[in-house]
């Protein structure tokens, strides 16, 4: 560590604020944050130091120091930075993405069930995370066949006329038109509220009597409709884990192991005493306080925050503690020990967490080695954790789609696959489709950042088009390939090439060995397969209409 550094470590201010080191070269190595930031650099001037440490003091060259108001904003800050840059020397959380969650907008007048991915401090009820679409897909038909609420955008609601296909077919009661009233509706969304707190046999004893009075008033369609809406809603309730009868707590069951280099938790969801869901993560560090530190911050400025979180072991940064209390809407009760019912959830969690951490320790460390080289051929510093892979398909100009596929670590996670209906009358042109699914899919980059490397199905024609969507959404940094066939007609074989464009729009192809061609062969070819059943399913549809 050269003087000037350490002239700037000795007059640094005893105030709260976020450090960043670098190397020679400029590039970001490691960001922390500080209570007092004169305090916490003192510890990198130390001579005894460990490990980490001593990599860390090799390579800084350059610091940056940011003042902030109080500890909470440095927290937050930190967080951020390291998100964007992906430091070398700090801990990543594998998995940081946001889950869906059901949103009802209770502070308008005709209000509605929204699929959201960010939650927000606006007064409407958040119901979730749901971490299986599968299961959040059942729900959402369960409750639209049941409820009758309104299902269009405000756009579309101020602008109705008459009533929409929706009213026709008994899902909509067209608010829209005048043709309920606000009473009679807010009993309706009375119904999907008790439905998603898990009071559901509420609701159902309510059906079962309103049935029996259409039935007794010989009003047998009205009975039908609600007996239909009861065996829908029993099925659901039957779907439903309770965990704690009675108890209508949101609860946050965290647990915690270690397997090599990784610390990894696990998150049980317990809602009205139900158990919706787990999540499991992983952190490259041996450290649990600075893992678990790293992921409470990250999962928690994206997810929301329970009435009650359990955690493996007391955390003692009171900025952590202070952070979760002001994301939370209501009073929030940290704990780490646990009463019996809970005690048998964690240790559900624990199960599962051990499952997981076997699973994950062995092809992590193949995953390392070829994110390692994909790093070091993109000339990168930062980590490759996900990848998102594009591909097109269409016959002859018709029925043109497209379809997103995401790997997290080298695993495929489907619940972050998309579809893509192609909205242009292009009438095959891959290039123009392929523009349009990456320019719908950088306008919810917000909701969904963009994963560390993109592939796309193709050439440098098609890696030039899809370059220039990233230069017109201001996008600067990213990693942006494609692979493509290159037949070699002399010997009568197939071999991919894998091609690279920078920021200035220079390509060039990439000498890259077996291992890490087979794995992005692989995700070119589940792309492939994901886009053509998609093509298939709306092909068939189609033939019956």
């Amino acid at each position: 560590m050269d003087n000037r550094l350490k002239n700037i470590i000795k007059e640094a201010p005893n105030a709260p604020g976020v450090y960043i080191f670098k190397s020679n070269d400029g590039i970001i190595i490691y960001v922390g944050k500080a209570k007092s930031l004169k305090n916490r650099l003192k510890s990198y001037l130390a001579k005894d130091a460990d490990v980490k440490l001593k990599a860390l003091q090799d390579h800084m060259s350059l610091l940056e120091l940011i003042r902030t108001a109080t500890e909470v904003e440095a927290l937050i800050l930190e967080s951020n930075l390291i998100k964007k840059y992906k430091p070398r020397y700090n801990v990543l959380l594998k998995d940081d993405k946001a889950y869906p969650y059901l949103k009802i907008n209770i502070n308008k007048d005709w209000p509605r069930l929204e699929f959201v991915r960010r939650v927000s401090s606006d007064g409407a009820l958040y119901f979730g995370p749901y971490t299986s679409s599968r299961v959040l897909k059942e729900l959402l038909t369960v409750l639209n066949k049941s409820f009758p609420l309104r299902k269009c955008s405000d756009t579309v609601f101020k602008i109705s006329k008459r009533p929409c296909l929706n009213y026709e077919i008994g899902r909509c009661m067209a608010p829209c038109c005048g043709l309920i009233d606000r009473k009679a509706y807010k009993g309706i969304l009375d119904g999907v509220i008790a439905v998603l707190k898990g009071d559901t046999n509420t609701v159902i004893k309510a059906l079962e009597k309103e049935m029996l009075m259409a039935s007794d008033s010989l009003n047998f369609e009205e009975a039908a409709k609600a007996r239909e809406r009861v065996r829908a809603l029993k099925n659901l309730a039957e779907g439903q884990s309770v965990v704690i009868p009675g108890d209508d707590r949101d609860i946050d069951v965290i647990s915690a192991t270690q397997k090599d280099l990784l610390t990894v938790f696990n998150v049980m969801f317990i809602r009205k005493g139900a158990l919706i869901g787990q999540a499991n993560f992983a952190l490259e560090s041996k450290d649990k306080i600075e893992a678990a530190t790293r992921f409470l911050v990250d999962y928690y400025m994206r997810n929301m925050v329970p009435d009650q979180i359990l955690l493996p072991f007391n955390i003692d940064d009171d900025a952590v503690i202070e952070f979760i209390k002001k994301r939370s809407v209501k009073k929030v009760r940290i704990l780490s020990r646990a009463d019996k019912n809970l005690r048998k959830i964690r240790l559900i969690g624990e199960q599962n967490l051990d499952l997981y951490a076997k699973n994950i320790s062995g092809y992590d460390s193949k995953w390392k080695t070829l994110s390692l080289e994909l790093s070091r051929l993109l000339d990168i510093t930062t980590t490759i954790s996900t990848v998102e892979c594009f591909d097109m398909s269409n016959i002859s100009g018709t029925g043109c789609v497209g379809a997103k596929v995401y790997f997290d670590n080298g695993k495929p996670i489907k619940d972050f696959y998309r579809k893509y209906k192609i909205q242009g009358n292009f009438k095959g042109d891959d290039l123009k489709m392929m523009q349009e699914v990456l320019s719908r899919r950088l306008k919810r980059i917000t909701d969904e950042p963009i994963a560390d490397f993109v592939l796309i199905d193709g050439g440098k024609t098609q890696l030039r088009a899809v370059h220039a969507v990233f230069i017109n959404n201001k996008l600067k940094k990213y990693n942006l390939c494609s692979i493509a066939k290159d037949k070699t007609l002399s010997k009568g074989l197939s071999q991919d090439k894998i091609y690279h464009i920078d920021v200035d729009g220079v390509i060039s192809r990439l000498d890259i060995s077996n291992e890490l061609l087979n794995f992005l062969k692989r995700v070119r070819d589940e792309a492939h397969r994901f886009v053509i059943s998609f093509h298939r399913k709306l092909r068939q549809k189609r033939s019956f209409e």
